[in-house]
This record gives structure tokens, C-alpha cells and sequence, in this order.
């Protein structure tokens, strides 16, 4: 019985044994060649990640690349600028005013890079296409400046806005030529022969009115005409005397308003004479 015993022993020993040598041919024929295919196969893969990414970091730094990547921006600008000037030529102004403020930091961009690239760029091509992007940049400011002015403008002003912003010096002479046409008009009413004489003093106004409305062009912007300043003091001179004529004209009518008077007055002088 002892004797089974330790021969059943022996064969589990040799069994452990048989085993431990299968594993360690495993780990060194399959095993350990395996781990150094796997470890050689990530490495090559990390070598070449690193590679390309340099070789890709290398394109984009160098000066050619560069100059490609500008170009394009270039032929990008380029063609959304003429999309800016139909917008401009349709009068779409709200669709150009959204364009236009996003052309203008990628027109500065253009500058940028195209300064940055100055050394590796001819000459001629860099000052042509300095200029072109200057003038672009310049045109869609001052049409966007425009755009401004012109919905300022929106607002008209009146006459006596007009006035009192342009030609301040002449809105005592306005105000007192506007008080006495109302006073005129007011007079007429009551005349005879009110007719003729709304004919007569409207025909006077609209002279007036043309010569404040020239004198207020020539106010606002005189450098685009001839002669300003003999012009304006011309009308100036013209309207100071037509508030003049005006006074003149109020007082002939007052007049007449006092045949009345006059009549009365010289029937009590008679009358305190004879007694």
C-alpha cells in the first residue's frame, strides 16, 4: 500500500515537471516572440505616427505652404468681394453690411500673413497684392461709413431744422419772414381784392424759397460750387431784403385797414375845429 503510494507520487512530480517544461517552451518559443513582435509593431507604429506628424507640421510651418494657404485666402477674398459689389449694385444693403463685417478681418488677415511671408514673396506680387488689399479694404469701409450717413439721412430735415443747422445766421431773418407771411396771409383774407394780391405775395415766397433753398445747398457743401462765399452773401444780402419788403408790404396793408381811422379822426377834427 505504501509502496502504490509513493510510486502515485512520483508521477505527479514528473507530471509537474513535464508541465513546468512545457510552459517555459511555451513562454520561450511563443510567448516572449509574440510580446516582441507586439512591442517592435507599436513601436514602428509610434515611430512613424511621429514621423508623419512632423513631416505634416514641417508642410505647414515651411514658407511654400504658407504661401499656398495664402493664395487661397486670396481667391477667397477675391470672390467675395465682387459678391460685395453685386450686393452694392442691387442695393442690398442689409445683406452687404453682414458681408462686409466679416470681409474686413479677413482682408486685415491677408495683410498679416502676407506681411509674416514679405522675405519669401517677389517684389512686385507682394506691393500689387499689398495695394489691392488695401483698396479693398478702404472701398468696403467707406461704403459701409455711406451706409451710416445714409440712414442719418433718412430723417429730413425740415426747413427750419435747416436753419437753425446750416445757416444759423440767417434764422433771425427767417423767423421774421415766416411771422410777417402768416400776418400777410391773415391781412389778404380780408381785402377786396384778395385774389391779386395772394397771387402777388405768393409769387414773392416761392422766390424766397428758392433762394434759401439754393443758400442752404451752397451751406452744406460748398467746396461743389462756384464761387460759395460771392453767392451766399448775394442771397444773404437778397433775403435780408425781402424780410425788409415784407415790413413794407404789412405796413401798406395795415394802411388799409385804417381808411376808417382816418375818415373818424379827420370828422372829429373838423368837428372840434367848428366849434
Amino acid at each position: 500500500m505504501a509502496r502504490r503510494s509513493k510510486s502515485k507520487s512520483s508521477s505527479e512530480a514528473l507530471m509537474t515537471i513535464i508541465v513546468i517544461i512545457i510552459a517555459v517552451y511555451v513562454l520561450v518559443h511563443v510567448l516572449l516572440p509574440l510580446a516582441v513582435v507586439v512591442g517592435i509593431g507599436y513601436g514602428s507604429y509610434r515611430l512613424i505616427r511621429y514621423m508623419r506628424q512632423k513631416k505634416r507640421q514641417e508642410q505647414l510651418t515651411s514658407p511654400t505652404a504658407a504661401i499656398e494657404r495664402l493664395q487661397e485666402d486670396i481667391r477667397q477674398a477675391d470672390y467675395q468681394l465682387k459678391k460685395l459689389d453685386t450686393l452694392w449694385e442691387d442695393e442690398d444693403f442689409e445683406a452687404y453690411r453682414q458681408l462686409a463685417d466679416r470681409m474686413l478681418p479677413r482682408i486685415q488677415h491677408i495683410e498679416s500673413e502676407l506681411d509674416q511671408l514679405k522675405e519669401h514673396i517677389n517684389a512686385t506680387t507682394y506691393q500689387r497684392v499689398k495695394a489691392h488689399a488695401k483698396a479693398s479694404y478702404d472701398e468696403v469701409k467707406e461704403r459701409l461709413s455711406s451706409l451710416v450717413t445714409r440712414e442719418e439721412d433718412k430723417h429730413e430735415l425740415t426747413i427750419e431744422e435747416s436753419v437753425a443747422t446750416y445757416a444759423p445766421e440767417l434764422k433771425t431773418t427767417y423767423d421774421n419772414i415766416r411771422r410777417d407771411h402768416e400776418t400777410i396771409l391773415e391781412k389778404i383774407q380780408k381785402a377786396d381784392n384778395k385774389e391779386e394780391l395772394l397771387a402777388l405775395h405768393q409769387a414773392s415766397m416761392n422766390r424766397f424759397e428758392d433762394v434759401l433753398t439754393g443758400y442752404l445747398k451752397i451751406k452744406q457743401s460748398p467746396k461743389d460750387y462756384y464761387k460759395a462765399d460771392e453767392r451766399l452773401e448775394t442771397a444773404r444780402l437778397a433775403l435780408v431784403q425781402f424780410d425788409e419788403d415784407l415790413d413794407e408790404t404789412l405796413r401798406q396793408l395795415n394802411e388799409s385797414d385804417m381808411k376808417d381811422f382816418d375818415i373818424s379822426l379827420r370828422l372829429m377834427k373838423d368837428k372840434l375845429e367848428n366849434d
